[in-house]
C-alpha cells in the first residue's frame, strides 16, 4: 500500500481518470466473478485452500480492489467496510473491516466467507438475512439498526447499511456492507429519552401552568395543567396553536416579553393578572419567565410559568376586610372604654367626700386599666354616723360590665338612702335588680360584693369578694376570707339563704384594707404576679403611713401595676 498523501482537491483530469477507473473496475469485478464461481467448490472444502489457478492469480495480482487510492479514504472511514459477490465471498474490505473479521490486512480477507472468520453465528445469520433481502429486491438498506448478543451474553447494537453494486448492464454482481456498533450511542440516547420521560412527567404533575416557547413564540412543549385550564389537548397548544386559547392580545404580549427575556438573559416575573379558565372562571395567574436552550438545537427558548394565586389574593383580601373591621371594632372599643373609664371616674368618691369622715383615716386608691372593667368601690357616711364601704368587681371588660358596676352602685346608694339596715336584704335585693337587668342585657354578667359597716369601732362583713386584711396592733395580718359571706350576684334570682355576716373590732392604730383582684393579679414587664405575699409585705413595711400614703407608696403601680 502506498504511503503517499491524497487530498480531496482534484483536477478535472483526474475526476475523469477517476471515473474511468471505476467503470474499469466494474468490468474488472464482472471477471472476477466468474473466477471465482469456478473456484468456490475447492475454497469451500475443509482442506486447506489449494493456490489459485495463474489465470485468477493473475487476475488478482492484476486487479486491486479497491485501488490504492481508494483503499486509503476507505481505511479513515469509521465505519466497517466489506464487499462481497453474491455468493458471499468476501472481495474487499477496509482496515478497520479487516480487524473486526479478524485479519491482519486488508488484503487477507479476499476469497473467504463469513464462516471462515471471526464473526458469531448470530451475526453471521444476520449478515445472510440482509444479504439475501438486498439481492431480491435489489433496494438498498440504509441505517437499519440490529441487536446481537456476543458469546458473552452482552447485547450489542449494529447498524448496517447494504447497498447493491451493478456492472454496465444493470445486474447485481456484490454487495457493499458498512457497519459500526452504536451500542454506547444507543444506550445514551435511550438514557436522555429515560430522563426527559421522567422531566416530562415531573412537569405534567405540577399544578403551575408550564410551556415553552421559542423566539416567534411557537409552543414546543406545555404540560397537562395548562391544557386543563385552557380546556384544549396538548397537542392542540404546540406550535401557534396555543394563540387561539390564549385572551386577546396576550399572545402578542407573550411574544414581545420572550424576545426582550431571550436578549436580557434576565427572569421576567409579571404582575397578578386575571384568566378565564376553560369553566370560565376568573382565575389570578402570575407568570414568570426564564431563558432556556431548546433541546436538539442551538436556539434560545423561554420557559413560562404560571402560578394561579388567586386564593392567595382572596385570602388578602378577606385579610384586609378583617383588618378593616378590626381597626372599626377598636376605634369602637376605644369610644367604648373611654365612656367606661370616665363613668368608673365619675362615681368613685372624692377626697373631700372621705375627709367629712372624722372617726377613720380612710382612703381609696384606683390604677385605671388598658382594659376597664367592672372593678368598683364607695363609701358613705350615713347621717346616723355609721360608714359603710362597698367593693366589687364585675366579670368582664368593657361598657357592659361597667353598666353592671353603674347598676350596682345606684342600687346600693339607693338601698343606704331608704335606711334598709339588714344586710342580707340588701344584698338580694342588689342581685335581684342585677339578675333581671342582666337578663335583659342578655349579657350573663354577674359580679362580687363585700358590703363593710363600721360603726363604734367595730366592723360588720358580708358579701362575697376578695378577703379583707386586717393589721393588729401586735403586727399581726389577720385575714378574713369572704367566700361562706355571700353569693355572687346575677347568676341566681335570689341569694338570701347564702347571705352572712360576721363581726370583727377594729381598734386605733388597726388597719383594715379592702381590695379587688387587680392589685392581686398584676403583672410586670417580667410577667411576675403582683401576689397576696407581697400585698402583705408592702402593708406591714407602710402600717405606721397614713391612709392616703399606704397605697401611694406601698402599691408601686408604675413597676408592677401594670393592667
Amino acid at each position: 500500500m502506498s504511503n503517499e498523501r491524497f487530498t480531496l482537491s482534484l483536477s478535472a483530469n483526474e475526476i475523469e481518470a477517476l471515473r474511468q477507473e471505476v467503470i474499469e473496475l466494474r468490468q474488472k469485478n464482472a471477471d472476477l466473478e466468474t473466477q471465482l464461481a469456478a473456484l468456490r467448490p475447492e475454497i469451500r472444502q475443509p482442506t486447506a485452500t489449494p493456490p489459485l489457478p495463474d489465470s485468477a492469480a493473475t487476475l488478482n495480482s492484476t486487479v486491486q480492489v479497491p485501488s490504492d487510492f481508494l483503499q486509503q479514504i476507505t481505511d479513515n472511514i469509521p465505519l466497517a467496510i466489506f464487499w462481497q459477490d453474491c455468493q458471499g465471498v468476501y472481495l474487499g474490505c477496509n482496515q478497520l473491516g479487516a480487524a473486526i473479521a479478524g485479519c491482519q490486512s486488508a488484503a487477507e480477507i479476499v476469497g473467504k466467507t463469513d464462516a471462515d472468520l471471526a464473526f458469531s453465528r448470530k451475526q453471521i445469520e444476520l449478515f445472510n438475512d440482509l444479504n439475501r433481502q438486498v439481492l431480491i429486491t435489489g433496494v438498498p438498506l440504509h441505517h437499519a439498526v440490529h441487536t446481537l448478543v456476543q458469546p458473552d451474553g452482552q447485547q450489542i447494537w449494529l447498524d448496517v447499511t447494504k447497498a447493491p453494486l451493478q456492472n454496465s448492464d444493470g445486474q447485481i454482481i456484490s454487495i457493499l456492507t458498512a457497519y459500526e456498533e452504536v451500542t454506547e450511542r444507543l444506550m445514551s440516547q435511550v438514557a436522555l429519552q429515560d430522563q426527559w420521560q421522567f422531566l416530562h412527567q415531573l412537569i405534567d404533575s405540577s399544578p403551575d401552568l408550564i410551556m415553552v416557547q421559542d423566539w416567534s413564540g411557537q409552543v414546543t412543549l406545555a404540560n397537562r395543567s395548562l391544557a386543563r385550564f385552557l380546556g384544549a389537548e396538548m397537542k392542540d397548544l404546540l406550535g401557534y396553536g396555543a394563540k387561539s386559547f390564549f385572551p386577546a392580545g396576550a399572545w402578542e404580549r407573550f411574544t414581545d416579553e420572550n424576545q426582550e427575556v431571550i436578549i436580557s438573559g434576565e427572569d421576567l416575573q409579571s404582575p397578578e393578572e386575571i384568566w378565564a379558565n376553560a369553566q370560565g372562571k376568573s382565575r389570578w395567574l402570575c407568570w414568570t419567565k426564564r431563558v432556556l436552550p431548546l433541546p436538539g438545537s442551538e436556539e434560545l427558548g423561554v420557559l413560562a410559568i404560571a402560578v394561579d394565586v388567586t386564593n392567595q389574593i382572596q385570602a388578602n383580601a378577606a385579610i384586609r376586610e378583617l383588618n378593616e373591621r378590626l381597626k372599626a371594632e377598636n376605634l369602637r372599643m376605644g369610644a367604648e372604654l373611654e365612656v367606661t373609664r370616665r363613668l368608673q371616674q365619675m362615681i368613685l368618691p372624692r377626697e373631700e367626700e372621705l375627709a367629712q369622715i372624722t372617726e377613720l383615716d380612710i382612703a381609696g386608691f384606683m390604677e385605671p386599666a388598658t382594659e376597664v372593667g367592672g372593678d368598683y368601690y364607695d363609701v358613705v357616711l350615713q347621717p346616723n354616723g355609721k360608714v359603710s364601704i362597698g367593693i366589687g368587681d364585675v366579670t368582664g371588660h368593657g361598657l357592659e360590665s361597667g353598666m353592671v358596676m353603674l347598676m350596682a352602685q345606684t342600687a346600693l346608694r339607693t338601698l343606704l338612702a331608704t335606711n334598709e339596715a339588714d344586710p342580707v336584704k340588701r344584698l338580694d335585693v342588689l342581685n335581684q335588680i342585677l339578675y333581671t337587668n342582666s337578663r335583659r342585657m342578655q349579657s350573663g354578667k354577674s359580679m362580687t360584693l363585700t358590703l363593710l359597716e363600721y360603726e363604734a369601732g367595730k366592723i360588720r362583713l358580708s358579701g362575697q369578694h376578695e378577703e379583707l386584711i386586717l393589721l393588729r396592733l401586735d403586727g399581726q395580718i389577720e385575714v378574713i376570707d369572704t367566700f361562706d359571706l355571700g353569693f355572687p350576684l346575677g347568676i341566681e334570682s335570689t341569694i338570701a339563704p347564702y347571705v352572712q355576716q360576721i363581726e370583727t373590732p377594729l381598734l386605733p392604730g388597726e388597719v383594715a384594707v379592702l381590695y379587688t383582684d387587680g392589685v392581686t393579679e398584676a403583672m410586670n414587664v417580667n410577667n411576675e404576679i403582683y401576689g397576696v405575699t407581697r400585698l402583705h409585705n408592702v402593708l406591714r413595711a407602710n402600717r405606721h403611713r397614713s391612709a392616703l400614703e399606704i397605697p401611694s407608696s406601698g402599691c408601686d403601680r408604675h413597676s408592677h401595676l401594670h393592667r
